[in-house]
């Protein structure tokens, strides 16, 4: 072979090689994830995952515009997991189910700090090494998505004639609710929406995500969720009964304004609660757990 050849032989050789060596890397470096269903909906994954990445990738498929996640604060979320060797559901995790967890490594484990600063309705995907001890191909794929702890129905009309005890009512710094009260008593339980939400209705005996503020009739604040910014859980069948009863039929999404007689606040006097119902967490069989958008 000629020197000319030779050097030809060389070169092409070592392309061949690098076209290999790249090709190579990028089967085991890249983790591809393609998310199927609308945000706060379940959803599935089609996933080309030929190696594990090594350490915790966070992707950001919407950019939500709430309220950006402080550490330690409870989040209301949906987070689905998937092996990514087959794209099938790990169900050991709870996977899919609507629920409040504090952003911290209790709650959410080693992807708390990567949810800080994320804005409410925000879809995030997480590929996490180590879905099994020793197996450098399996990952955990999660699909994140974070919904809103403030209401975020429209504007509902001001009730004619409004009912006794009906506060005027304003939106605090922050989203939550300011009221001035009428000083009138509450006669009667009654429920006046101040946004109206687009999700599922309320059942009796399911278990809400809420954010609540209980007023006296003089507007005194007896007990609130929103001085912390923590959603809790607000399981109808143990609440006050006027809260229980009221709250019935309302829709996910929404915020309102429940007028309890003494008579149904455990005795406590009348009582004015502004309710944000942020997701259903459980309920009756058959009636998927949701969240406003």
């Amino acid at each position: 072979m000629s020197r000319a050849r030779a050097v030809r032989a060389a070169a092409a050789a070592s392309l061949a090689l690098a076209a290999l060596t790249a090709c190579d890397h990028s089967a085991k470096g890249e983790c591809k994830v393609g998310v199927n269903g609308a945000f706060g909906s379940a959803v599935t994954v089609d996933v080309d995952c030929p190696s594990a990445p090594r350490n915790v990738v966070k992707d950001v498929l919407i950019k939500g515009k709430g309220n950006a996640i402080d550490k330690g604060q409870t989040a209301l979320l949906r987070a689905t997991s998937f092996d990514s060797r087959s794209g099938k559901i790990v169900s050991a995790y709870n996977s899919g189910n609507l629920r409040l967890a504090e952003v911290s490594k209790k709650g959410l484990g080693d992807i708390a700090d990567d949810l800080v600063g994320v804005k409410e309705g925000s879809r995030l995907v997480f590929k996490r090494p180590g879905l099994v001890d020793g197996n450098r191909q399996s990952a955990e794929i999660i699909v994140v998505d974070v919904f809103s702890t403030i209401a975020q129905g429209k504007k509902a009309p001001a009730p004619n004639p409004a009912p006794s005890g009906m506060p005027s009512l304003s939106v605090a710094d922050g989203g939550g609710p300011a009221i001035k009260a009428s000083g009138q008593p509450i006669p009667e339980l009654a429920v006046v929406p101040f946004v109206e939400g687009s999700g599922d209705q309320v059942s009796k005996g399911d278990t809400l995500a809420v954010q609540y503020a209980i007023y006296d009739t003089k507007g005194q604040i007896v007990d609130t969720t929103w001085n912390g910014g923590k959603p809790v859980k607000l399981k109808l069948d143990k609440a006050m009964r006027g809260l229980a009863e009221g709250l019935v039929d309302q829709k996910v999404g929404s915020r309102v304004v429940v007028l309890i007689p003494a008579s149904f606040a455990q005795g406590e006097g009348d009582r004015i609660v502004v309710v944000d119902i942020l997701g259903i967490l459980s309920s009756s069989p058959g009636k998927e757990k949701t969240a406003a958008p």
